[in-house]
């Protein structure tokens, strides 16, 4: 598994997005293909790369598939997840 510092560095210096296609190219995948593997649209995965589109469970899928280190694509896995019945609560005592 290449390092965080590693794959930082390059995400600096080519940006996410071409780091990601830089390792799909490596596996001889494009996005349309990788998409499908995930089991998500080519159009979502566009969204997520392209557009800041949120998935915690997919951004998890990404990095596993790539094997880098959680968060070192999507830092946002590693915030801690709103707990939802608590926020629901607050919502209906307003």
């Amino acid at each position: 598994m290449p390092t965080t510092v590693n794959i930082k560095q390059q995400i600096k210096e080519f940006g996410k997005v071409n780091f990601i296609k830089g390792e799909l190219l490596k596996r001889g995948l494009t996005l349309k293909e990788f998409a499908k593997i995930l089991g998500i649209s080519q159009s979502f995965l566009y969204q997520m790369l392209y557009k800041d589109m949120r998935s915690r469970r997919v951004a998890k899928m990404i990095e596993e598939f790539l094997d880098v280190p959680e968060g070192s694509l999507f830092p946002y896995v590693l915030e801690p997840v709103e707990n939802s019945e608590k926020k629901s609560e607050e919502i209906n005592k307003e």
